[in-house]
């Protein structure tokens, strides 16, 4: 028979797996060699605390290099972004909003376009004005048939 100290240690290295009667189970473990497998340990993710204003500093960037510079993975970004209530990466919106800026020449409607890209800075949900989208439309179609006149 083992005693007190071994079935102490055998209940601490496999996890208090041993049944009531400790002394026959011991017996029948030390007879048929086989010890209760320690039961599984579950991988707890870490999920990031990231504030909105942390995510919105990095809108302008592709979202691969935004979760590189935030330090978390892609994925743990996608699901910072449901959190907040985003639901898609605003870089897209801002890099035409840009080249908007770029192509109307009037300074009320650069005024708009900026006004509207804090807008989607602020909240991400946030269309591109559907005026502002015609005009930019219309002067890119107007260039390039100046483009094409000589």
């Amino acid at each position: 028979m083992a005693g007190h100290d071994e079935l102490v240690d055998l209940y601490i290295r496999w996890g208090g797996a041993l049944i009531h009667d400790s002394q026959m189970h011991l017996q029948e473990l030390e007879e048929t060699q086989e010890f209760p497998k320690k039961p599984k340990k579950t991988k707890k993710t870490k999920k990031p605390k990231l504030t909105l204003r942390m995510v919105q500093s990095t809108f302008h960037m592709p979202m691969e290099t935004a979760s590189e510079t935030l330090g978390i993975s892609h994925r743990q970004l996608r699901d910072v972004c449901r959190l907040h209530g985003i639901e898609r990466w605003p870089k897209r919106k801002l890099d035409c909003l840009d080249t908007m800026a770029t192509v109307l020449t009037n300074m009320v409607e650069q005024v708009a376009v900026s006004a509207n890209r804090d807008a989607i800075m602020a909240d991400p949900n946030t269309a591109i004005d559907p005026y502002l989208f015609r005009m930019y439309t219309c002067g890119k179609k107007s260039l390039h048939r100046q483009k094409m006149k000589g």
